[in-house]
């Protein structure tokens, strides 16, 4: 077990170092989430496998899915569809939670109306509001909200 935490680190590290937007499944709560690909093939999400890129996600009702990105955790809610682009998480529909633990690297974040940038070290919540807008809760550390109109902190 202790190997294969280590193993995790490493992975992070390099991830980090190469500022790819990987996003390893931790785990899955409930009955999980699915994953439909360009064929519109919906496969069932693993445990310890990677979220594919450019590929829709949908987290299943009562359930949710925590993975791990270059220095930073995310935990999606139950009803979420979100999308992992090279650049950016696409979050279509529901919400989502942000543990980040590095100042240096930024995270984009795209609901159907809203561009967005986070950085900084913190807790943030993010909801995909009826309207397409987000919703945004940041309720530990400090926070950098970033947009074309001008940065915001928090």
């Amino acid at each position: 077990m202790k190997t294969f935490f280590l193993s995790l680190l490493a992975l992070a590290g390099t991830v980090s170092i190469h500022g790819k937007s990987f996003h390893l499944v931790l785990r899955s709560l409930g009955d999980g989430a699915v994953v439909k690909n360009a064929e519109s093939q919906v496969d069932p999400l693993q445990r310890a496998s990677y979220l594919p890129i450019g590929s829709r996600v949908t987290v299943r009702p009562r359930s949710g899915v925590e993975t791990m990105g270059a220095g930073c955790q995310f935990r999606f809610g139950s009803d979420t569809s979100f999308t992992i682009e090279e650049d950016a998480i696409n979050l279509h529909q529901g919400s989502l939670m942000l543990l980040s633990r590095k100042i240096g690297v930024n995270y984009p974040l795209n609901s159907p109306e809203t561009k967005l940038n986070l950085s900084g070290i913190g807790t943030c919540m993010a909801e995909v509001e009826p309207n397409g807008g987000l919703k945004l809760l940041c309720v530990l550390g400090r926070i950098v909200i970033s947009s074309s109109t001008g940065n915001f902190e928090l």
